[in-house]
């Protein structure tokens, strides 16, 4: 691949970073409605994979959809794919990652 086509496709590689920050206004409901002493801790963690699935799964479609009409991409090739399923794999790992920071800084 030439630096022009690698210009083109790095934003779309890092924007894997751009979706658990937007998902921050559904995680906040998430909090107040298991935050109930009545709910088990299974329901809990239930609820929290469910959202995490969630979440990686529709932002990496909705970042494959908006980069693939917005910078006029090739559609189905080598390239677009392994970033879309590399985007399935880093979304998780980015989530995991801001979940250690955390415990680490309290």
């Amino acid at each position: 691949m030439n630096s022009k086509a690698t210009k083109k496709y790095l934003p779309y590689v890092l924007s894997y970073f751009l979706v658990y920050p937007s998902s921050i206004p559904l995680l906040l409901m998430l909090t107040f409605a298991t935050e109930s002493p009545q709910i088990s801790e299974k329901t809990t963690d239930m609820v929290w994979y469910i959202f995490s699935i969630f979440v990686t799964i529709v932002g990496t479609i909705v970042l494959n959809f908006i980069f693939k009409r917005k910078m006029k991409f090739r559609r189905n090739n080598k390239q677009t794919w392994m970033i879309f399923f590399a985007h399935l794999i880093l979304i998780p790992f980015t989530y995991l990652l801001g979940i250690e920071i955390l415990y680490l800084l309290d």
